[in-house]
């Protein structure tokens, strides 16, 4: 099999090889809407149970919560943000880059 393949031209191989890249895109297509829809899920559900001891606790732990609320904030705008980047990455990509 081997010397079957050296024996093909270059274009013949490019070709039967396919385009590396519609796989690549096509894995990004797939993979950041479900980043997204788990990375929602979980930050809902932090959301939700911190929101319950936050009603149900005493000051100390209610000043806590407050700081682990900016936390998730935080990592919500960092999640979104980044695959926003990686879109447009993309898109910059494959409109040739700089020109």
């Amino acid at each position: 099999m081997l010397t079957t393949l050296t024996k093909l031209s270059p274009t013949v191989f490019l070709a039967l090889a396919g385009d590396p890249f519609t796989s690549t895109q096509k894995f990004a297509n797939d993979t950041i809407p479900k980043i997204q829809l788990i990375a929602t899920a979980v930050f809902a559900l932090v959301l939700a149970v911190t929101g319950l001891v936050y009603a149900f606790s005493g000051q100390e732990l209610k000043q806590k919560i407050k700081k682990k609320w900016v936390d998730v904030g935080v990592a919500i705008v960092v999640v979104y943000g980044a695959t926003m980047i990686i879109t447009w990455g993309i898109q910059f990509v494959q409109n040739s880059g700089f020109k």
